[in-house]
């Protein structure tokens, strides 16, 4: 009897696996079992391949979903991780489509940040002992760590806003009713923290405070940025916050192009100098001079003339020209020691303010702004 081979199936099967090597070079495509070895490894490279392709797309999506939500202050992590918390399931390749396509006035990213998503992504902060609440505090107490650092922590539910258009804003802390009375406070850039009041009050400089706390990175200007024919104001060991701060805020409205400060002033990144701007301090380049009288000394070889504020030896201000072809700064001291014999030497010529013997002086801060109003920009 004839053994029975079941040839019908068989040549099903090799049928099968000729029509998968349909294609292939030579013998791969026409030979049983090279055709079988050759399908067998084209398999594994497709796996490979599905693979490979699947991660290109996510790294894909990845890139598009960072790039549409940077401008909005956040990173791709911090934007994942605060979906999750909210509760939003939209997979990558949904968001990514919404990046590329959507070209509307508010996209659906500004959105979700409008509906204070952010709020939602936010830790919240128990402790005193906190890291980040340490560093901030130290930030408020030492000039010295402030300056190593690079930056300065500022106070204020107004403050913070006018700082962030001109510093860069790094770390924002706020209270639950922080937020509650100003909800655009989440539409700033940073990190953002929630703490409780008792962690507020450590942060805080006063008692009273509005339990808003930003930590900024600290501009850099050099006196190589002193142009010929600009208005600038140089300060001379004015020591008192308010005075500095104050001043910093004439400069910035009447039109002054830098403020140039010697060692020994205020610090501009104080708390209460802060305070006292108002925001100026970002508004208008603030450059460390160390020594006045060197610093004159450049300022003159640029042509600028450096007018010294002096109540002896000097003629009155509505003598001097309120404007001058290569510049003009405006140069002020202490209110109780004056400038020094060196800086006035080195200035281009003094001027005092004319006032009757009622007082002995004005405070500096005064004094200032009526000589800042003097040489004012033009236009005002």
């Amino acid at each position: 009897m004839a053994r029975i081979k079941g040839a019908t199936m068989t040549h099903k099967r090799r049928k099968k696996m000729l029509k998968l090597a349909k294609g292939f070079y030579g013998c791969k495509s026409k030979h049983f079992k090279m055709a079988k070895q050759q399908v067998m490894k084209s398999g594994n490279y497709a796996l490979a391949g599905r693979r490979m392709k699947k991660r290109q797309f996510r790294n894909l999506w990845i890139c598009r979903i960072n790039n549409a939500v940077r401008p909005l202050g956040m990173n791709y992590s911090s934007f994942m991780a605060g979906l999750k918390k909210a509760g939003i399931e939209l997979n990558r390749k949904m968001l990514s489509e919404m990046a590329i396509n959507e070209t509307g006035r508010q996209t659906s990213f500004e959105r979700i940040r409008s509906e204070r998503l952010r709020t939602q992504m936010d830790e919240k902060i128990t402790s005193r002992e906190n890291a980040k609440i340490k560093y901030a505090c130290r930030l408020s107490s030492s000039a010295a760590f402030r300056r190593s650092e690079g930056r300065f922590l500022a106070e204020g539910r107004k403050l913070c806003p006018e700082l962030a258009r001109g510093a860069q804003l790094e770390t924002l802390f706020y209270t639950e009713d922080a937020m509650a009375r100003c909800p655009e406070l989440a539409d700033l850039p940073g990190e953002h923290y929630l703490v409780e009041d008792h962690v507020a009050d450590k942060l805080a400089d006063v008692g009273t405070h509005q339990g808003v706390f930003g930590v900024f990175r600290t501009p850099v200007h050099t006196l190589d940025e002193v142009h010929t024919g600009g208005r600038y104001l140089a300060l001379e060991r004015v020591q008192d916050p308010g005075n500095v701060g104050t001043l910093l805020r004439s400069a910035a409205a009447f039109g002054f192009d830098g403020v140039l400060l010697s060692d020994g002033c205020a610090s501009v990144w104080a708390p209460k100098t802060l305070r006292a701007s108002m925001g100026a301090a970002v508004r208008i380049p603030v450059i460390e001079a160390g020594k006045m009288p060197q610093a004159v000394a450049q300022l003159r070889a640029k042509g600028i003339t450096c007018l010294a504020a002096a109540l002896y030896q000097s003629q009155p201000l509505s003598a001097a020209q309120s404007g001058c072809p290569g510049g003009v700064c405006v140069v002020i001291g202490s209110e109780g020691q004056g400038l020094t014999d060196e800086t006035i030497a080195a200035c281009t010529s003094t001027v005092r303010i004319p006032m009757t013997d009622r007082v002995e002086s004005l405070n500096a801060g005064i004094a200032g702004s009526i000589l800042l109003w003097h040489f004012r920009g033009e236009g005002l």
